[in-house]
């Protein structure tokens, strides 16, 4: 008799491959396109696998996982498509389709916490794009608290909450999506401190190797502090009054630290800037990309760390040029024990 978990993975299939060649680049394909098209040829792959065995334990996690990864991480999927795959990757978990007990558990958990929190896709529109979001968080939480979840190793479950902070501390996006970002913040927050007896005690000559750095650069600052922080004005004319130091406006680098103890750079407003890439935004050194998305109007962009140009729509009118965010030497780092 033929393992019940195996017809979720097979429906999961159609269902993912199904929207892929409803797409309008798939639409067009002929059979032998598809063979050598990567992310239909894993699929394909993947249910000769099924036919050919009788229970799904018969196989690593990683098996069955890797088509539905691939989609993740593709950049050239739209958002309903990356969310369908995310969508079947949750069914996975919630279903306990994986074994905690498997030997390949713990690499299949490793691989799924890196794609999904440098999930790519086209966006389509505002709406659409924060629900593919929604859904990230919904995988994050669920591979965080389900007993496959104990496998993650430190550095993982730091790069799933550092996701989640992104899109808590995004004020361009909705209420409602930062508020669910929050939320599973306090889910994964209170499971980490119930698992406290489980950690081992490590001396302190071994915490300079295990100290993190978070860089972070504010995703969107209060109307308050964008005129505080404006470059300074052009020198004025000879014949214009010269302003007092008392009255200058402080300069554009200064830092600015919440009550919450993030740090954050105060980037120059798009009015007082001559270059609209100088906007803000929030990103993390442990990763190179995230959570990345890319408009059908714009290039690829990087969403995890909230490049100032993503596919959300939220900067209408900025340059459709080529934008990857890199690393600012210069930008003060908060230091992160224990991750």
């Amino acid at each position: 008799m033929v393992d019940k978990n195996i017809y979720i993975v097979q429906g999961e299939i159609n269902a993912v491959v199904g929207a892929i060649k409803r797409n309008a680049r798939w639409s067009t394909h002929t059979h032998l396109d598809e063979e050598r098209d990567p992310l239909l040829h894993s699929f394909s792959v993947l249910k000769e696998v099924l036919n050919n065995i009788t229970e799904l334990s018969e196989i690593e996690p990683n098996v069955f996982l890797r088509p539905f990864l691939e989609v993740i991480r593709s950049e050239d999927t739209t958002g309903p498509i990356t969310g369908l795959a995310l969508t079947s990757v949750n069914k996975f978990l919630s279903y306990a389709l994986i074994d905690p007990s498997h030997e390949g558990t713990a690499e299949g958990m490793e691989n799924m916490a890196d794609a999904v929190t440098h999930a790519r896709f086209v966006g389509t529109d505002h709406a659409s794009d924060e629900v593919v979001l929604m859904k990230i968080l919904q995988v994050l939480r669920t591979l965080l608290l389900t007993p496959v979840g104990a496998h993650l190793t430190n550095e993982s479950v730091c790069e799933i909450m550092q996701s989640c902070f992104r899109i808590c501390f995004e004020m361009r996006l909705s209420e409602l999506l930062r508020k669910s970002a929050e939320h599973t913040l306090v889910d994964m927050v209170q499971l980490l401190f119930t698992r406290l007896p489980q950690f081992k005690e490590e001396p302190k000559s071994y915490m300079g190797t295990n100290m993190k750095k978070l860089k972070m650069r504010a995703g969107g600052m209060s109307e308050s502090s964008k005129w505080k922080k404006q470059k300074r004005s052009p020198r004025p004319p000879r014949h214009v009054t010269k302003v007092s130091p008392a009255t200058e406006q402080p300069a554009a680098n200064t830092s600015n630290v919440t009550a919450s103890g993030v740090t954050f750079i105060d980037a120059p407003s798009p009015s007082s800037s001559g270059s609209s890439e100088n906007i803000s935004s929030a990103v993390s050194p442990a990763t190179d990309s995230g959570l990345e998305m890319s408009s059908q109007t714009t290039s690829k962009e990087d969403l995890t760390d909230l490049d100032p140009v993503t596919s959300l729509g939220l900067h209408a009118g900025l340059p459709s040029n080529e934008a990857k965010v890199t690393d600012n030497q210069n930008q003060p780092e908060l230091q992160v024990y224990g991750c």
